[in-house]
């Protein structure tokens, strides 16, 4: 809400009392009996005195607190001035038709004899005095001037009128939708003060459409919206009585996400902090659950809210960039890793292009370049020879360590950046390998299994770098080959058979099938039995607890990074590998997993393995040839061990 000066907050607390508004129609009846009394008596003259036109100026009021200055008063900006003058002077007859008493205005509201102009300024007066009044006194006693339970029927009776103009197909005025906005306001604040409200389904099937209609002309991503439609969805987003009702009624969330997203989206400026406090922590956190589901709400290219999401990703991924490295902050980091993947890829795609922001006291014009610095400070302060290099500052420098490499290979994943990261890869990615390729001994801060995850990041991180560059046109002779060779060494030598690490192997092998780094059979039959074996214990379900749900999730991305290293090994490798026994007993499973039915995750591991195994089938039969296989993987977020764990899912169509 906009702040008030304190000078006018009393003023405004005591125009919108239901106890002044009340004095002021009684002294309205004196003073139009005086000014009766002095016209002639064949005189049929409407008689318009201050209290009406102070009426309509409070009524001008209201519109402005409400919509946070974006609707001024009736008029539309856009009306010449005499039609303004026109428009004012309707107005000020419509106040003179108001019926003598306050008490009475929601009767006016039901009357079918009543004007539309006259009903507009009894609705907003209601409005005001009630609804917006509360906002700036919360913990106010609703007030005993009005009948609440009767003005709640009132309005319901007029919300299933304009429900008629939904099936209507000429459009709705600005005007109309900020109408139909405080109508919601009102209805909705009504039936929160009652204790048991009768369920109307008519009207609360009108009330959940007419939310749709306000707040949809703000979804759409218009970038010409007017002053009457923005006004419209502040009230909305304003008033927590709607939220409430909405709560109350239905345990319906998605109007709260809605208005989440389109206040952050409506912010005047960016999220700017150097470091999250112990108050603003849950306040990002709630953002960030609000966004993910609101954008998992959607499937993939359907942009409905994508202007709003990808304005939501710049600002939270630049805050997370300028928060503090401290223990406050890692939730925000898995939330908001959470959030990135949830997003259409063409949303990710415009946020790399776009984002600018702070990061160490600089203004950064690449996204990826103020995550690859951020990084780079986090390894200088594992190194031993660090200040900053202490025990206590594990959890927090791998987890926040870990993050930023999730939130880079997103980022390379849908080729986000712009064309000048790449090189900056080129020398990074060099950098990294090599800090990878060092042992545990010489990280004394990281504990094994923390080790383990980030060097599986890192490996997830590479093979899409590698990807990027081939979509990029980029010379892939200056990618570092022989420092992938020593990385890959220490990854297949690391032992306990780490299933993220495996599908993070297979991933790389297919990205790398054209340009095949290893060119050494040795290492790709090893490889390929430590893909073939994670496969195997998936069909075989030996896997338990959080990795059972995993090694469905990961099985299609393995079974085709098989299919991709028969397809980029030469003839005597590809040889030796369909001439195993292995092999075949892997045929063998794959084809009574495909054919056995039953629960869900029999089901589930049909729909992973349909495609891939289709082709590995091919590809290992007895009339193997060229085998087709579209490579496309989604990145999903799983909990693993209290990490949050990017998994490349495969999504791939056959040949």
């Amino acid at each position: 809400m906009r702040t008030i000066s304190p000078v006018y907050y009393a003023c405004i607390t005591k125009f919108l009392s239901p106890i002044f508004i009340d004095r002021l129609f009684q002294l309205r009846v004196v003073f139009r009996e005086i000014a009766a009394r002095e016209q002639p008596q064949a005189s049929n003259a409407t008689i318009v005195c201050w209290v009406d036109d102070l009426i309509v100026k409070i009524c001008a009021c209201i519109l402005h607190l409400a919509t946070n200055g974006a609707v001024q008063d009736f008029n539309r900006p856009t009306e010449s001035r005499s039609i303004r003058a026109l428009r004012v002077h309707e107005t000020r007859r419509a106040a003179t038709q108001l019926p003598v008493k306050f008490t009475e205005l929601p009767d006016n509201l039901a009357s079918k004899y009543s004007s539309p102009a006259m009903a507009k300024l009894a609705l907003t007066i209601l409005y005001g005095a009630t609804v917006l009044r509360e906002r700036y006194l919360p913990h106010d006693e609703p007030t005993k001037v009005l009948d609440i339970p009767a003005l709640t029927s009132v309005v319901g009776n007029s919300i299933v009128k304009y429900g008629a103009d939904l099936y209507s197909q000429s459009p709705t005025s600005s005007l109309t939708i900020i109408e139909y906005a405080i109508l919601l306001s009102l209805y909705t604040w009504g039936a929160n003060q009652e204790a048991k409200v009768s369920f109307a389904p008519h009207t609360e099937l009108n009330t959940v459409n007419l939310v749709e209609l306000v707040l949809g002309r703000v979804l759409s991503g218009s970038d010409s919206l007017d002053h009457g439609v923005l006004g419209a969805s502040t009230i909305l987003i304003e008033d927590l009585s709607l939220v409430e009702w909405f709560w109350k009624r239905w345990g319906d969330g998605s109007t709260l996400l809605a208005a989440t997203g389109l206040s952050l989206h409506l912010l005047p400026g960016p999220i700017e902090a150097l470091s999250p406090t112990s108050n603003e922590s849950p306040i990002v956190e709630l953002v960030c659950e609000a966004f993910t589901t609101l954008a998992k709400t959607k499937r993939r290219g359907d942009l409905q809210y994508k202007l709003i999401l990808s304005g939501a990703c710049e600002r939270l991924l630049a805050y997370m960039l300028s928060t503090d490295r401290n223990t406050r902050s890692l939730p925000i980091h898995g939330l908001f890793l959470e959030f990135l993947t949830s997003l259409d890829p063409s949303v990710i795609g415009a946020v790399g292009q776009n984002t600018k922001f702070q990061h160490e006291n600089k203004e950064c014009e690449l996204l990826e370049k103020g995550i690859v610095e951020e990084i780079e400070i986090l390894m200088a302060r594992t190194e031993p020879g660090s200040e900053d290099c202490t025990v206590s500052r594990s959890v927090v420098d791998a987890k926040r360590l870990k993050y930023m490499l999730d939130f880079l290979a997103v980022l390379v994943h849908h080729g986000a950046g712009a064309p000048s990261a790449v090189c900056l890869h080129l020398t990074f990615i060099g950098k990294l390998v090599s800090w990878a390729c060092k042992p545990l001994d010489k990280h004394a801060v990281f504990e094994h299994s923390q080790w383990t995850m980030i060097r599986t990041t890192v490996l997830l991180l590479v093979g899409f770098a590698f990807a990027n560059f081939k979509r990029c046109g980029c010379s892939i002779d200056r990618f570092p080959e022989h420092e992938q060779d020593g990385f890959l060494d220490i990854i297949l030598d690391n032992e306990g058979g780490d299933l993220l690490q495996t599908c993070a192997l297979a991933r790389y092998m297919t990205v790398t099938e054209d340009a095949r780094i290893l060119d050494d059979p040795v290492t790709v039959l090893e490889i390929w039995s430590q893909i073939r074996d994670a496969l195997f214990a998936a069909l075989q379900r030996r896997f338990v607890t959080e990795e059972e749900a995993l090694s469905v999730a990961v099985s299609g991305t393995l079974c085709a990074s098989l299919v991709s290293i028969l397809r980029g090994s030469g003839r005597q490798t590809r040889a030796i590998l369909l001439a195993s026994p292995w092999t075949q007993t892997l045929r063998a499973e794959l084809e009574r997993a495909l054919a056995r039915g039953g629960d869900d995750f029999a089901l589930a591991l049909c729909r992973q393995l349909e495609k891939p195994s289709a082709a590995f089938l091919r590809a290992t039969g007895k009339d193997a040839g060229g085998v087709g296989l579209e490579d496309s993987v989604h990145l999903v977020c799983v909990g693993m061990g209290g990490w949050l764990q990017l998994v490349p899912m495969f999504v791939g169509v056959s040949q």
